[in-house]
């Protein structure tokens, strides 16, 4: 509603004559007297700032108490003349005089009361024709421009109401002329209420004007207290709402160019951020009425209301999920809007399910999926959902399809329902429990996981809560992996597809990694090496989405999903001959390793693809190349200039990968675990993939690690020693640091992303794991999270500079 601020123009009025009779005089005195002390406190209180709770009729002053929200009071007469035709200090309240009061009405229109606000009446102008306080166009609605109304007294000392645009204060457009009189030498002249602007003015009988903050409860919320609306083309629908608090002030304006009371479609999911636009009106309902809602006795319930909804195209429209919106006021005048929860409108009967709700959560939907993000502590074997839509019934496609739909469901994975309208037509409809943003995958095995050798067969993943990415992957095979992780209660995984697919928008592959990341108690140092990895010249790093998960029923937390090291295209593209290495300690363990050893390499070096059998011409192919890397390298030790080891290995990736694994100082790093190189026959060997920082950037006390000082890989690896010797290694070297080191807060502003990211599924694993020991509070696991994050990220700052200062020297 386009309401105009009302202006007030002060009119001054002169006391009423005096005549020669001194006790007239004197009471006239006394009456300007306490008419000056009246306006004097008004003025006092007006310049503290104090703020109107309330105005109610004060029969011992003959007129009104202003009651400020501080509690105190000013008492001012009202400006009337008696019923006797006197002046009213005679304590004869006339009826037919009395302090107008005038504001707006919920439909635009001026109102005025003459009893102190117990009912109210709409001014009329000449014709008998309300006033609205927005104008009517041609055709009927309400336009932008309002008319003002301004209180004032005649020559005759009646009250008269003058009409004008605010655009032109002085242009007086109509006069409408009261028969209520004003006495001059009473206080208060008129009060003009505005709630919607938080505003009370009081206009004095000597002209003064005071304008005051009114103490106007606004609403603070919009409750539907209906979660479906049932319509159709004969019948319209009724949805009841309160506003709170009971008494709070709020145009229900429904009609025009701007109503304050709107349907709002819903859009099907909030995962995008915004659930609730504003506002997209439904094509094919409006609300045609509003009042307020009464008890079965006809008494008015405050504050709530019902709001009539009418089907338009003759009830052909489909269904709809809407919430109700409201234009308002807050306590400091601004404009807002507040919404409802969403409902329903159900038209007729169909195949539709609008909105599904389990354990009083409503689902978010993608299509025909809803998701359901609920607690991770829930017991997911027994949930009962609620669906609202216009489908005669609904049942699972399960074998306990007969079971009514009342009862509860094992939800340990998604479950599909199947809608059925009146004439036996079906709709399937998916529902899913989530627990954070992130995708879930839900896991479902025929027997545990118990081994690191043996593969279970016939295995089920489900990703849900990924619109773009979600899938079922059926005949699955699963093994635990991992070293010591795979002693710690929460679980790494290895994932073997029966064919190569897609996973969460990762190029195709059959083989798959679920990393716990159950020592890194931020689950961000794989993530956050990781991309620094990808700010090098390394030609692969994995690439990895962080996921949770439920396994068979049983929520395990937060994990990485992750590409397994393997020789493909998309992965470690080395061709149909090339070599896939990892220098192990543990070479061995394993009865398929395949490995050799090395004079240059202080641990053994596993073939991990292809599969090739010990002393084959594969073998020592492989074999002798890396023997033949060793010497190359170990001349440099007798001439720092020699150039020779530069035909055999790309320099770049040699740099890069000590660069990602010195800077987080990777404590397996130094030639110990999960260090790889890769070979395509007729090029040179290369450093990578990087792997396995879970002991990186300060997590460990082994090897001083902890602290951020000093050189680890430089000092360790014999290859490394040797190439520190050549001045061209070190040229390149420093070139590709600084590069590093310039970007560096690109890497500290992805760490926090990435840790605002996992907030919410961080907390949740901590419920299920409790690595931390702190008790279940989310503000203090949220902090402990954010502090290991500032101290990682501090870390990597002293590490750098360390380092960049180092590497100067060279």
């Amino acid at each position: 509603m386009a309401t105009a601020y009302i202006l007030i123009l002060a009119l001054l009025f002169s006391l009423a004559g005096c005549n020669d009779y001194g006790k007239e005089i004197e009471q006239l005195q006394s009456q300007v007297s306490e008419l000056q002390k009246s306006i004097n406190a008004l003025k006092e209180a007006h310049e503290s700032g104090k703020i109107i709770s309330q105005i109610v009729s004060a029969e011992e002053s003959n007129g009104y108490e202003i009651v400020f929200s501080d509690g105190s009071k000013i008492a001012l007469n009202h400006g009337n003349n008696g019923a006797d035709g006197n002046d009213g200090n005679d304590g004869n309240n006339g009826a037919d005089g009395v302090t107008p009061i005038i504001k707006i009405d919920s439909e635009g229109y001026w109102i005025v009361s003459y009893d102190d606000e117990v009912t109210f009446t709409r001014i009329l102008d000449d014709a008998s024709n309300p006033i609205p306080a927005i104008s009517i166009g041609s055709d009927g609605l309400p336009g932008e421009d309002g008319k003002c109304v301004r209180v004032t007294t005649g020559d005759d000392g009646l009250y008269v109401f003058e009409v004008y645009f605010p655009s032109s204060p002085d242009q007086v457009i109509d006069k409408v002329v009261t028969p209520y009189s004003s006495n001059p030498s009473s206080a208060i002249a008129s009060i003009i209420k505005d709630e919607e602007s938080g505003k009370i003015i009081l206009t004095m009988r000597d002209g003064s004007v005071f304008e005051f903050n009114l103490d106007v409860a606004y609403p603070t919320s919009l409750i539907v207290l209906e979660d479906v609306v049932h319509i159709d083309a004969l019948k319209d629908g009724v949805i009841t709402f309160r506003l709170n608090p009971s008494d709070a002030y709020a145009s229900l304006l429904i009609d025009g160019s701007q109503p304050t009371l709107e349907l709002d479609v819903v859009t099907p999911s909030s995962r995008s951020g915004d659930n609730i636009s504003y506002v997209s009106p439904p094509k094919g309902y409006k609300i045609t009425s509003v009042k307020q809602d009464e008890t079965e006795d006809g008494d008015i319930k405050q504050g709530q209301y019902k709001a009539e909804i009418s089907s338009l195209n003759n009830g052909e429209n489909p269904s709809e999920r809407v919430c109700l919106v409201l234009t308002t006021k807050n306590s400091k005048g601004e404009t807002i809007r507040l919404s409802s929860t969403p409902f329903a409108i159900v038209n007729g009967e169909g195949t539709e399910v609008l909105s599904v709700t389990i354990n009083g959560v409503e689902a978010d939907r993608s299509g025909n999926v809803f998701h359901v993000k609920l607690p991770p502590t829930t017991d997911l074997k027994s949930l009962t959902p609620k669906f609202i839509g216009n489908c005669t019934s609904i049942s699972t496609k399960q074998a306990e399809a007969s079971r009514a739909i009342s009862e509860s469901y094992d939800f340990s994975s998604p479950v599909t329902f199947v809608a059925t309208g009146p004439d036996g037509k079906t709709e399937e409809y998916t529902v899913a429990v989530t627990f954070s943003n992130l995708p879930v995958v839900y896991v479902t095995t025929p027997a545990p996981i118990v081994s690191k050798d043996d593969w279970v067969k016939n295995c089920t993943l489900q990703i849900v809560n990924s619109t773009d990415y979600a899938g079922t992957y059926e005949s699955v095979q699963m093994k635990g992996r991992g070293n010591s992780t795979w002693g710690y209660p929460k679980k790494p995984y290895a994932i073997k597809l029966d064919k190569k697919a897609e996973v969460l928008g990762m190029p195709k592959h059959k083989r798959w990694v679920l990393l716990a990341n159950y020592l890194d108690f931020s689950d961000l140092r794989t993530e956050a090496s990781m991309f620094l990895g990808r700010q090098t010249t390394l030609e692969y790093t994995p690439r990895t989405s962080y996921i949770e998960v439920v396994l068979n029923g049983t929520y395990q937390g937060l994990y990485q999903m992750t590409e397994q090291l393997k020789i493909d295209e998309n992965r470690v593209a080395v061709g149909d001959d090339g070599f896939l290495l990892e220098i192990d300690a543990r070479a061995g363990q394993d009865p398929d390793d395949i490995y050799f050893k090395d004079s240059g390499i202080s641990n053994p070096v596993v073939i991990k693809d292809p599969d090739v059998v010990s002393g084959s011409s594969e073998y020592e192919y492989i074999r002798m190349y890396i023997s033949s890397v060793t010497a190359a390298l170990k001349e440099i030790s007798t001439d720092a200039n020699t150039t020779g080891f530069l035909d055999l290995i790309d320099i770049n990736s040699f740099i890069d990968w000590y660069l990602v694994n010195e800077i987080t100082r990777n404590n397996d790093a130094c030639f110990w675990s999960s260090c790889y190189m890769h070979l395509k026959r007729g090029d040179k060997l290369k450093m990578g993939p990087l792997w396995d920082f879970d002991l990186a950037i300060g997590n460990t006390d082994t090897n001083d690690s902890r602290n951020p000082i000093g050189f680890w890989l430089k000092n360790t690896i014999y290859w490394y020693q040797l190439l520190f010797q050549s001045p061209q290694f070190v040229t390149h070297l420093k070139e590709h640091f600084n590069k590093l080191y310039e970007d560096r807060n690109r890497l500290y502003e992805y760490i926090r992303q990435q840790r605002t990211l996992i907030s919410e599924p961080y907390y949740n694993n901590e419920l299920r794991w409790n690595r931390l020991n702190i008790g279940s509070s989310i503000d203090v696991i949220n902090s402990s999270h954010e502090d290991r994050v500032e101290s990682m990220i501090n870390w990597l700052e002293t590490r750098f500079n360390w380092m960049k200062n180092e590497f100067d020297k060279l």
